[in-house]
């Protein structure tokens, strides 16, 4: 379905009183940033994918409507920031793309993304990174995925790849700040173990192992980039706390189905109810709700993701919604 009927089915959702809670927040925030700009895959891409690869007819978002690059975006100010910039190669926007994984030698990696954003900086990022700026980091689960049952690889093996995969990530970033970025958000994996296409199967169980794996070595690298960047700010999103409270109390957060495919169960274009738009990638609502965490988390120093606050985040969540379709409604006007 065309990106603009995602938009005017979300916009027909907003309540007046999602909007009153979103607007101040949008321009009270105690943390600003001069651009926004995101590396990872498939849940932060917002065409990059679709650019790329145009013969295999792969959508802007893998979502049934913005995802939580758009939201949060919209919520800092930098809606324009919510674009694809691998091929143009903006000094802002988003890099992800859609199955990359963090190995620096795979094509179109969160690796190569951050060499290729650095292009625009000159050779060698000679310019550096714009020290007011918020780099996001959102990688890893293609390379657990890609590992999970493979009966090429040893156990050990496979849980060397979730090391290995949260190391590049702590190590991309330590190269961000080292050109001079001063604010990088990690964020952590939700149970790869329970999505619907996982739960129930083999790979279930060592998925979330792995899940595990690579959220204690990325814990662990952060702690160490903040020993050795201590003028730097990073930032944890810990969605595996997030969804673990998220599944467990999934009515206290608007939503009813935890584990089935708003796709396969033709509920599309709303997904009212689902946490997953389809077997991965979670729905534009449960996108909100990561953005509302994100945006507490960078703006005010809350950590919403880590205690079980479903009726403030998910009210939150909304007012993003709304704060994006104002934006996008302004913009389609000055269009």
């Amino acid at each position: 379905m065309p990106r603009r009927t995602h938009f005017r089915h979300l916009r027909a959702g907003l309540t007046v009183a999602a909007l009153s809670l979103s607007l101040p927040l949008a321009v009270s925030a105690q943390r600003t940033f001069t651009s926004l700009t995101m590396f990872g895959d498939s849940f932060s891409d917002v065409g990059n994918a679709q650019q790329l690869f145009p013969a295999l007819g792969l959508p802007s978002r893998f979502s049934n409507g913005p995802i939580w690059s758009d939201y949060l975006a919209g919520a800092l100010g930098r809606a324009g920031d919510a674009t694809p910039s691998f091929i143009s190669q903006a000094p802002t926007g988003v890099y992800a793309i859609g199955g990359a994984v963090t190995a620096p030698a795979a094509q179109g990696s969160t690796a190569q993304q951050i060499a290729r954003w650095c292009l625009f900086n000159g050779t060698n990022c000679t310019r550096g990174a714009n020290p007011g700026a918020l780099y996001t980091l959102f990688a890893g689960g293609n390379d657990l995925r890609s590992a999970a049952g493979n009966s090429v690889l040893s156990a050990a093996q496979r849980q060397a790849v979730a090391v290995t995969a949260a190391t590049n990530i702590v190590m991309q970033a330590q190269n961000l700040v080292g050109l001079g970025a001063q604010s990088v958000l990690f964020a952590y994996l939700p149970d790869l173990g329970v999505t619907p296409d996982r739960i129930g199967t083999a790979q279930s169980a060592e998925l979330s192992d792995l899940t595990r794996t690579f959220n204690r070595t990325l814990q662990t690298g952060i702690a160490q980039l903040r020993v050795g960047a201590p003028m730097a700010n990073f930032y944890d999103l810990r969605l595996d706390f997030l969804f673990a409270n998220l599944v467990a109390q999934p009515s206290r957060y608007g939503f009813t189905n935890t584990t089935g495919s708003c796709l396969t169960a033709m509920q599309l274009p709303s997904c009212t109810g689902y946490v997953f738009f389809d077997g991965l990638h979670p729905t534009s609502a449960s996108h909100a709700l990561i953005a509302s965490a994100a945006y507490q988390l960078v703006a005010f120093d809350r950590n919403v993701s880590l205690v079980p606050e479903p009726a403030s985040v998910a009210l939150l969540g909304a007012g993003l919604v709304g704060v994006l379709a104002v934006g996008m409604k302004r913009r389609s006007r000055a269009n």
